[in-house]
């Protein structure tokens, strides 16, 4: 599976609404370099980030910053509206109009659907104050996001320790270890392991686990593999501690899940 990286810049805000009929794969994981707002309007849609797994019904929002890898699954008829901007697009934005990208998922959203149609009217109008009506909307729409999700917490910025979590991200299917990273960013075991988890909020061994878990969803509801095709597949050496683990922290096993999930 390859991973669709987009670094353009458009020139003006993109709005797009529209329906699939049928279950539909994204064949491609996207990374790209601007915000992303998703919502949800009927159907549902099984959306696989970096920082998790998120099932979308409607009136839920997913928020994606830049650069997050994301891939999504739709499993019937749906219909979502996406808003995707660059901070440039936006004048006199401030930072707290983007702190509502530390929340992915925002459930119950209806009350803010009205404000998302507008928006799609004044983007469909070929007038002189569309745009500044689109971009006045969308700030408008951020500071009802970032007010929904103030009390979130924010994460401090270590650029290192996010690197080392791309690193596992992308790297989750090796036998990777505490040891081998605190070598390779060149810190003692102890301090590598009390900064990640003053960074990511958990343990460097829960949080390679949740990554191998989120991405055994993928893969349980997106191919053909069987459970211990993809225990193999996610950094799991036994199929049983597999099926346990993700028994744990799913609340059913991963044949359960398969069935339960694919169409």
């Amino acid at each position: 599976m390859s991973i669709v990286y987009f670094n353009e810049c458009s020139e003006t805000i993109f709005y797009n609404r529209a329906q699939t009929a049928n279950p539909f794969l994204l064949p491609d994981v996207q990374c790209h370099a601007n915000y992303e707002i998703l919502f949800m309007i009927s159907g549902g849609i099984l959306h696989f980030t970096d920082y998790g797994t998120y099932y979308l019904v409607p009136g839920d929002f997913l928020l994606i910053p830049p650069y997050v890898k994301h891939q999504s699954y739709h499993n019937a008829m749906t219909e979502r509206i996406v808003l995707s901007f660059f901070s440039t697009h936006i004048k006199n934005m401030d930072k707290q109009m983007l702190t509502c990208f530390q929340t992915p998922h925002i459930k119950d959203g209806w009350s803010l659907f009205p404000l998302l149609e507008e928006i799609g009217k004044e983007y469909k109008r070929d007038e002189p104050l569309s745009l500044c009506a689109v971009e006045a909307l969308t700030s408008l729409l951020l500071i009802h996001l970032s007010r929904i999700t103030a009390g979130s917490p924010v994460p401090e910025s270590n650029p290192l320790m996010e690197q080392v979590k791309i690193d596992i991200t992308e790297h989750y299917m090796l036998d990777i270890s505490l040891d081998d990273l605190a070598l390779k960013y060149n810190m003692s075991k102890s301090h590598f392991s009390k900064k990640f988890k003053s960074y990511a909020g958990m343990g460097f061994h829960e949080f390679l686990t949740l990554v191998r878990i989120q991405n055994a969803e993928r893969l349980l509801v997106t191919t053909s593999e069987s459970v211990t095709e993809v225990a193999s597949l996610c950094g799991f050496n036994d199929s049983s501690h597999f099926t346990q683990t993700f028994k744990k922290l799913k609340g059913m096993t991963p044949g359960e899940y398969k069935k339960k999930n694919r169409i």
